[in-house]
């Protein structure tokens, strides 16, 4: 049985300042099979998230739709109104979107958020507590009664990823559509979630549409794959095929920037390093512990290092503390215990000294998880660049213009992308802009919180080559936070792993990743694809 069938979508947007439309999608076809798992892969800006919300009835107001069938099963979803569609949404339907600041309440705890599709079948109130902290165990989250009472910003993105997992598939839907569902999971917990939803598919026969940009997951859970390309599918078949035998250009350089059955490349300083003169010390941290609440305990005695101009790899599972150590350093994060010290022209000041806090907040920039919650929807691009500027009261008008401009050029954006809105970008547009919102003022830190978590791989390997540009170009410090082990060999020269709050290893990458005697490093570095290092000189 066919659970679901699209032929021929188009959709396409009209836009106030265009007399045309833009068409987004064009002749797109696709069949799922009952308890079938079909993978759709495809760059930023290609068209993906558009298809979701055209088989999720999301579309915005301003989309002009079209196809030959478009059916769950037997209905005939071209004909449902947005009421209709509201109720197949969540019991049909499941979503698990990409984005987990989208899709929770700020203002209302994550267990309540939870339980909606539930409340919404009529499921009485204890029952759906009960099924949700089944749930909550189940897609890997600790303590569930903590994490049930909790605010999304209390939680980890990872964690809040997986109560939009688990939320999802509380009504046993029929058809559960993923997109990038484990993008901010790290491999352990990203096998965890996979189990998962292999598992459901077992269970009741759940059709998964999964959008990703990681081939490798498509590869090992995918019955079907479709490779979508400006709007257009340009190649379908079995992953192994696919794969093995690309046909088309654009799945060729997929492909190709990706790490499927190659060894990831851990570089090795030169042989003739001189260790002697050590660069002066940027950022140190000594004995850095924090609680959030009795029963969580975020970090525990955490110290470390970082030499000015170099990169700090920070590594580990989403909860483990990454993003509450990168805050705070950022100085967004009080009531810690232990000292962060970072250079203020030419000695380390404490972060919580005032003499120094002026210089720290202009040198010191954070770049966010999530690039679509990070930017304010309601400010053209030039806007949300100039805000750091007039926020230091950095030059007069002309002079800002001119400086976003140069900012543009860059992060390599076209010119014309100043007056366009957050919601018009692709996920790696979106980045590029919040990078270059980071580097408006000059800064000397950057702290990047998972900044490729989200992108496709094309889209990830260039943001990576402008990090190492910047990083050359400006002598930039930079603490970067991943849950993926790959990247973190590509960027970093030393690496600090967290386990539930606690350093269990730290050093030069190279001998991290190949050497660590910690049994939690091993299991991260056994789940890299292809399961070996290979190792470069730099």
């Amino acid at each position: 049985m066919t659970a679901l069938e699209i032929q021929n979508l188009d959709v396409s947007f009209r836009l106030p300042d265009r007399e045309a439309p833009i068409d987004v999608l064009k002749g797109v076809s696709l069949r799922v099979e009952e308890g079938e798992i079909v993978a759709v892969v495809g760059e930023s800006g290609s068209g993906k998230t558009t298809l979701i919300r055209a088989v999720t009835g999301s579309l915005a107001d301003n989309a002009t739709f079209s196809a030959d069938v478009f059916a769950l099963g037997d209905l005939d979803l071209r004909s449902l109104s947005r009421a209709a569609y509201a109720r197949v949404r969540g019991a049909r339907i499941g979503f698990v979107p990409q984005d987990p600041l989208q899709g929770l309440n700020p203002v209302v705890p994550v267990g309540r958020l939870a339980e909606e599709p539930l409340r919404k079948q009529g499921v009485g109130r204890a029952q759906r507590r009960r099924q949700v902290l089944e749930l909550f165990e189940r897609v890997g989250l600790d303590d569930p009664e903590r994490v049930h009472r909790s605010f999304a910003h209390e939680l980890s993105g990872g964690m809040c990823q997986r109560v939009l997992i688990a939320a999802a598939i509380s009504t046993r839907p029929r058809l559960l559509i993923a997109d990038e569902p484990t993008s901010a999971l790290d491999v352990t917990i990203q096998k965890r979630i996979l189990d998962l939803l292999v598992e459901l598919r077992g269970e009741i026969r759940c059709s998964i549409v999964l959008v990703t940009h990681d081939l490798g997951v498509a590869e090992e859970r995918a019955d079907k794959l479709h490779v979508i390309s400006r709007g257009s599918v340009v190649e379908s078949g079995s992953p192994a095929q696919i794969l093995a035998s690309p046909t088309n250009d654009y799945t060729k350089l997929l492909l190709s920037a990706s790490t499927i059955g190659t060894a990831v490349q851990v570089a090795e300083p030169p042989g003739d390093q001189d260790t002697s003169t050590p660069a002066a010390v940027h950022v140190r941290a000594d004995g850095v512990s924090k609680r959030f609440a009795a029963d969580a305990q975020a970090l525990s005695d955490v110290s470390f290092a970082v030499r000015r101009g170099s990169t700090l790899g920070i590594v580990g599972e989403s909860g483990s503390g990454k993003t509450t150590l990168l805050r705070i350093v950022a100085g967004l994060v009080d009531g810690y215990d232990g000292t962060v010290s970072v250079d203020a022209g030419g000695q380390l000041a404490d972060i919580r000294d005032k003499a120094s806090h002026g210089y720290l907040r202009r040198r010191t920039q954070l770049i966010y998880q999530g690039s679509y919650g990070a930017l304010n929807p309601r400010l053209s691009v030039e806007k949300v660049i100039e805000e750091p500027l007039t926020g230091f009261r950095l030059g007069d008008r002309g002079w800002r213009r001119d400086r976003i401009t140069e900012l543009l050029d860059l992060v390599k954006l076209p010119q014309e992308t100043r007056h366009k809105y957050s919601s018009e970008l692709s996920g790696g547009q979106r980045q590029r802009v919040a990078i270059a919102r980071a580097l408006a003022a000059e800064p000397e830190l950057l702290l990047a919180d998972e900044p490729v978590s989200a992108l496709d791989v094309t889209v990830q390997a260039q943001i990576l080559e402008l990090f190492r540009e910047l990083r050359s170009r400006f002598n930039l410090t930079l603490l970067f936070v991943s849950h993926d082990l790959g990247v973190i060999s590509e960027v970093a020269d030393e690496t600090l792993v967290l386990l539930r709050g606690e350093v269990v290893d730290s050093g030069p990458t190279a001998r991290v990743l190949r050497e660590s005697g910690s049994p939690y490093v091993r299991e991260l570095v056994d789940a890299i694809p292809g399961g070996q290092l290979a190792t470069v000189s730099s």
